[in-house]
């Protein structure tokens, strides 16, 4: 509980996480995901600028071989104009979710914060 509020904290708040959207099934993960594929376009100016932000550089650091995979299917899909795998962006995005914190440069300028992946 807190001082301020007297409300009780979520695990999130507890450790600083800013809380992204959830999405209870792989198709509703397909229709709000927007963007979030662009973390695994390496050599585009368009995934360079989110591969360098702090979220992703923990990601990559936890789940390399995840990332590897994600980025190197993501760029095949890309350069044959075809979709990438629906299934393992969405087993990124749940891990990634897990991994932006508040102090992350650029979270607090977003009015819906919890959208931040996926803008």
């Amino acid at each position: 509980m807190t001082k301020e509020t007297g409300k009780q904290e979520t695990i999130e708040e507890m450790q600083g996480i800013v809380a992204q959207r959830k999405f209870a099934t792989l198709d509703a993960f397909v229709k709000g995901q927007n963007n979030f594929y662009a973390h695994f376009l390496a050599g585009n100016a368009f995934g360079d600028i989110r591969r360098r932000r702090a979220h992703f550089q923990r990601f990559q650091m936890m789940y390399p071989k995840l990332e590897e995979e994600v980025t190197r299917e993501v760029c095949k899909a890309n350069t044959m104009n075809k979709e990438p795998s629906n299934e393992l962006l969405y087993k990124a995005y749940n891990l990634m979710s897990q991994l932006v914190f508040e102090g992350d440069k650029g979270v607090q300028r977003y009015t819906y914060k919890d959208h931040y992946l996926t803008r």
